[in-house]
C-alpha cells in the first residue's frame, strides 16, 4: 500500500508539472579568459568566462561580433513547462543587454525569445521567465545578440540559475508572465505604464522593487511614474498556475546642468540614468589621501593628486555630504589639484564630468572641464546682531597702508551696527545673539537707510576687473555728499591715516597666519620677509614673519 501511494504521488507531481531541473554553476571556478568549456553538468559555452556574482560563478558570454558567445545546454528529458534564468551584466562598458534563446528539438527551433534590458544598472540581478510548453527532449541554446556591433569584448552579460519545470502532457496551465508598455526602459520627465496579462487574469503589482504577492496591489489601469521605479508583477487566474514574476526597471533620464552637489548624489542615488559630461558646482573642500574614503583629508598637507571633494557647503567635513571627483592625468588635475595648489581650498568651481560609483559612493569620474567661480562681494550693515553664514567670508577692515587696505575675517555673530565686507552668497540674514564676533578697531561705518553722506568715503566696487574700495561719487546736494544704500557700509575717509586719504582707491590685503582663527596682534609690528631682511610694510602679496609669526598677504 507504501509503494503504491508512493507511486501515484511520483506520477502526480509529473502530471501537474512540479518536478523541477535546475543548473546553477556553483560548480564552476573563476576565471578571466574567454574560451570554450563545458560544465561539469554538461552545458557548453564558447567564447566565455566564468565571473563571480550572487554567491556563484556565472557563464559569461562575449558580444564580440566575430565570436559570440554561446551557452548551450545538453538534451533535457521531460519536456519544457516554465523556464527562468538570471542574468546580469558584471562590467562597465554597457549599452544594453541583449541575447536571443531557442528551444530546440531535434536540431529544429520551436521556440525562440530575445532578452532586452535598457535599463539595468552594472551589477543587477534581473530574472526572465516564459511558459515554453512543450513535451519531449529539448535544448537550450543561448547567444549574445552583440548591441554594440564591435568586434572587441563588450556587451558582455552572466547568465545562471537556469531552472525548469516538466511538462506533463496533463499538466495544469501556466499563465504567461504578465508584459509592460513601453517596451523601452527609459525615460525623460515621465512615462505612462500599462501591464498586460491573459484575459481574466488578476494583476499583482509593486512599485518598490519588493517580490508581489496576492496583498500587493491589484492592477485597475496605466499609472504615471516620474522617478526611477522597478515595477514587478505576476498574474493569478482560477485553472491556471500563477504566471511567473515580470520585472522591468524604467530608469529616469536625468541631465545635471550646474547642478548642487546635493542634487546630484539624489540623481546617482535613485538609480536615474545621467547623462554624461554632467556639470556640478561646488567648493573643494579636501581630497582622499588613500585608497579609501576614510582617507578624507579637509585640512591640508595633501598627498594625492588625483580626486578633489566637492560640496555645498566651503567649511565641509562630513564625506557622506561630498561628491568625489577624479582628476585624470589631464590640464583640470593639473590647475585643480591641492597638493600643487593649496590655494584652490575652499574655492567654488564647476566641473564637467561623468556621474558614476567613484571610491564606491556617488562621484564624478573623468573630469574634462573645469571654471572657477567668482564669488560675489558685497558690504552689511545691520541695526541688530546677525549670525555670518558658514559659506562667506566675512571681514572688517582694521588698517590703510599705501595702496592696500587690511582685511580680517570676522566669523560667528555680527553685533549690530557693525559694518563688514563679505565673499560668497549670503542669503536671507538671520537675526540672532550669542558670542559675538571680535571687530574692535574697524574702520567701516555704515547706514539703516538709504542716507546721503556728507563726507568723502570709499565704497565697495569693481573697477577694470579688480574687487576694492574705491572713491564714492559725490553727486549728491551739489557735490557735497554721496548717496549710501540701506544696510551698506563703507570706508570714510577720516578714519584713515592723513598719508592715504588722497588715494583713489585700494586693494585687499588679508590679515592671516594661515592658520584658521589665529589672527596678528595690532599695535607695534616688526616685519621680516623670508629672506631676513626687515622691512616696513606688507605691501606686495607673499609671506612675512610678523612679531615671530607667519603671515600669508594675498
Amino acid at each position: 500500500m507504501k509503494k503504491f501511494l508512493l507511486s501515484f504521488l511520483c506520477c502526480l507531481l509529473a502530471v501537474c508539472g512540479y518536478a523541477q531541473g535546475k543548473d546553477d554553476f556553483n560548480t564552476l571556478t573563476e576565471s578571466s579568459a574567454y574560451s570554450r568549456f563545458t560544465t561539469p553538468n554538461g552545458w557548453v559555452c564558447t567564447n566565455a568566462s566564468r565571473v563571480s556574482i550572487d554567491n556563484t560563478i556565472a557563464p559569461t558570454i562575449n558580444g564580440k561580433t566575430s565570436a559570440k558567445g554561446t551557452i548551450t545546454s545538453p538534451t533535457l528529458k521531460g519536456g519544457c513547462g516554465v523556464l527562468s534564468l538570471r542574468y546580469a551584466y558584471p562590467f562597465s562598458e554597457k549599452k544594453e543587454i541583449s541575447f536571443h534563446i531557442a528551444i530546440k528539438q531535434n536540431d529544429i527551433v520551436v521556440k525562440e525569445y530575445d532578452v532586452i534590458n535598457t535599463s539595468a544598472a552594472k551589477n543587477e540581478v534581473c530574472n526572465w521567465s516564459q511558459n515554453i510548453g512543450i513535451e519531449g527532449d529539448f535544448v537550450i541554446h543561448i547567444t549574445n545578440n552583440s548591441p554594440s556591433s564591435k568586434n572587441s569584448n563588450i556587451d558582455r552579460y552572466s547568465i545562471w540559475n537556469i531552472q525548469w519545470t516538466e511538462c506533463g502532457g496533463e499538466s495544469t496551465p501556466t499563465l504567461d508572465a504578465p508584459t509592460f508598455t513601453p517596451k523601452e526602459g527609459e525615460f525623460i520627465g515621465s512615462t505612462e505604464v500599462s501591464i498586460l496579462a491573459t484575459d481574466g487574469a488578476t494583476i499583482y503589482y509593486t512599485l518598490d522593487g519588493t517580490k508581489p504577492t496576492e496583498d500587493s496591489d491589484i492592477y485597475q489601469g496605466s499609472f504615471t511614474i516620474s522617478t526611477t521605479t522597478t515595477v514587478k508583477a505576476f498574474a493569478k487566474q482560477e485553472g491556471y498556475n500563477d504566471s511567473p514574476e515580470s520585472m522591468m526597471t524604467f530608469r529616469k533620464v536625468t541631465t545635471l546642468s550646474n547642478a548642487s552637489v546635493a542634487e546630484t548624489m539624489m540623481a546617482y542615488n535613485s538609480g536615474d540614468k545621467i547623462v554624461a559630461n554632467a556639470t556640478v558646482v561646488g567648493y573643494i573642500v579636501g581630497a582622499i589621501d588613500g585608497n579609501n574614503v576614510s582617507g578624507a583629508n579637509f585640512e591640508g598637507n595633501w598627498t594625492t593628486n588625483t580626486n578633489l571633494l566637492l560640496a555645498d557647503d566651503a567649511n565641509e567635513t562630513n564625506i557622506e555630504n561630498c561628491l568625489i571627483a577624479q582628476l585624470p592625468d589631464n590640464a583640470a588635475r593639473v590647475a585643480l589639484n591641492l597638493v600643487d595648489h593649496p590655494e584652490n581650498h575652499k574655492k567654488k568651481v564647476v566641473l564637467t564630468g561623468s556621474v558614476e560609483a567613484y571610491f564606491k559612493v556617488a562621484g564624478l569620474k573623468s573630469v574634462s572641464a573645469y571654471e572657477f567661480i567668482e564669488e560675489p562681494w558685497g558690504s552689511l550693515y545691520y541695526p541688530v546682531s546677525v549670525e555670518i553664514p558658514s559659506s562667506v567670508k566675512a571681514y572688517i577692515v582694521t588698517a590703510a597702508n599705501n595702496s592696500y587696505v587690511t582685511l580680517q575675517q570676522v566669523t560667528g555673530v555680527l553685533p549690530a551696527q557693525t559694518g563688514i565686507i563679505y565673499n560668497g552668497e549670503w542669503g536671507t540674514p538671520v537675526f540672532t545673539s550669542g558670542a559675538f564676533a571680535d571687530v574692535d578697531g574697524n574702520l567701516l561705518k555704515g547706514t539703516v537707510a538709504e542716507t546721503r553722506i556728507k563726507e568723502e568715503a570709499f565704497v565697495l566696487a569693481k573697477v577694470d576687473g579688480e574687487v576694492g574700495f574705491y572713491k564714492a561719487q559725490m553727486n549728491q546736494q551739489d557735490g557735497t555728499a554721496f548717496l549710501n544704500n540701506a544696510n551698506k557700509a563703507y570706508l570714510p575717509v577720516s578714519a584713515l591715516p592723513a598719508a592715504v586719504q588722497g588715494a583713489n582707491g585700494f586693494k585687499f590685503r588679508f590679515e592671516t597666519t594661515g592658520v584658521e582663527g589665529v589672527q596678528v596682534a595690532q599695535g607695534k609690528m616688526v616685519i621680516f620677509d623670508l629672506s631676513g631682511r626687515k622691512v616696513s610694510d606688507m605691501t606686495a602679496p607673499g609671506v612675512y614673519i610678523v612679531n615671530g609669526k607667519k603671515v600669508l598677504v594675498k
